[in-house]
Formats: structure tokens, sequence, C-alpha cells
């Protein structure tokens, strides 16, 4: 039981750590690079992760990406509620 509860920790970190990478590009105006690396994960689940690709969308002026981002967080978040 107790390798069940840390290997999902473990999971969850793993998971977490991904947008860690594309979060540091988008910190250092890398936006190109980070947009690059979000749009290789899957964050279809992640809410921090897709509000961080819907901020890079926008600050690399493609609303359209933006809104797509936006549109899957709001969905996400109406779910949990």
């Amino acid at each position: 039981m107790k390798v069940k509860v840390f290997f999902f920790i473990l999971l969850g970190f793993l998971f977490s750590q991904d947008c860690t990478v594309a979060q540091s590009l988008y910190e250092n105006a890398s936006y190109l690079d980070a947009s690059e690396k979000i749009k290789s994960l899957d964050i279809s689940n992640n809410s921090d992760c897709l509000y961080l690709a819907f901020n890079i969308q926008f600050k690399l002026e493609d609303f359209n990406e933006a809104k797509s981002y936006l549109d899957q967080l709001l969905k996400l978040d109406s779910k949990k509620n």
C-alpha cells in the first residue's frame, strides 16, 4: 500500500515538473521556445499548465490559440465544480 501511495505522489510530481521548463522559458521571455515546449506536453487535465499555455500564446499574440487554451481551462474548471 505504501508503495502505491509513493508511486502516485512521485507520478504527480513528475507531471507537475513538465510545465516547469515551459514556465522557466516564459519567465525568461523565451516565448517561442516556451510555446514549443508546452505544445509538446499533454496538458489537457492540468489547469496550471493550461493557464501558462494561454499566457504564452497571448504574449505571442496568437489570440486564436490563446482562446483555445482558455476554453479548455474553463471546461476543465467547470468539471471540477
